[in-house]
């Protein structure tokens, strides 16, 4: 199997099972990406969407990730809805900055921005105010959550619709995946 016909999935998983579930896919082979909290004053583990992980496979290996223990679904609704590379790799890129982070439990509106210099450089994201402060998101669409920072001393211009595959979800498939993972 080629690597390009992988794409980055998001799975729901059962609560707490994100490290037993990154293991078993990465002992079956599988790409996974755990966001969490790198920043130092976190000691104990501390995920940044809870009860989720990515995983990246092929079309074709779906049944053998939702078979994994503790793996629940695979978001996006009728079908697995993939990730653009370029989004997880922003994801990564912003967690490994160590800024201090924070995730909003809902999408934020506000300017689309690129940033041009400073640890987040070349992200693209949201510039919003949140109790008097500028601040710089990066919306997750498909869990409505969006993964924020304080706008530091940087460097940014406006960014023009640039084009991204989750960000293309709408609004029903985002209340119809809710509505499952809360049966879940």
């Amino acid at each position: 199997m080629m690597a390009e016909d992988k794409r980055w999935y998001l799975l729901k998983v059962r609560p707490t099972f994100e490290p037993l579930v990154q293991r078993e896919l990465t002992r079956l082979d599988f790409e996974t990406f755990l966001p969490e909290h790198s920043h130092r004053k976190f000691i104990k583990r501390n995920l940044l969407f809870p009860g989720h992980i990515f995983c990246r496979c092929d079309v074709l290996d779906q049944k053998r990730v939702l078979s994994s223990p503790g793996v629940l679904c695979i978001l996006g609704i009728p079908d697995p809805l993939p990730f653009d590379d370029g989004d997880i790799s922003d994801l990564r890129k912003a967690i490994i900055c160590n800024l201090p982070s924070s995730v909003i439990q809902r999408q934020v509106g506000g300017e689309a921005v690129r940033i041009l210099d400073g640890p987040l450089r070349d992200l693209t994201g949201i510039r919003f105010a949140r109790e008097g402060r500028a601040q710089f998101g990066l919306n997750v669409k498909l869990l409505e959550r969006t993964l924020t920072f304080e706008f530091g001393n940087w460097t940014f211009r406006p960014a023009f619709q640039e084009s991204r595959q989750h960000f293309r979800v709408t609004h029903a498939q985002v209340r119809s995946v809710r509505s499952r993972n809360r049966r879940s």
